[in-house]
């Protein structure tokens, strides 16, 4: 289970393109791990897909971005 501190960046419109995720600080350990298996072969593919987001949303990729 991934404990994930969080901030909201925006001031508050949520209807822009430029819309960005809720600012995520993981601790070193869990971005390794979500790396991990973000690359996995045989993970269940939502949880790769759901490590992915969160690993942009910790670097700061707008939800624009992460949906390319």
């Amino acid at each position: 289970m991934v404990l994930i501190h969080h901030a909201t960046l925006d001031g508050g419109d949520h209807g822009g393109e430029n819309e960005t995720c809720t600012a995520l600080v993981l601790a070193e350990d869990q971005k390794k791990m979500l790396k991990e298996l973000s690359r996995s072969r045989t993970a269940p593919a939502c949880e790769i897909e759901r490590a992915k987001i969160l690993i942009g949303c910790a670097d700061g990729i707008s939800i624009t971005g992460l949906q390319r």
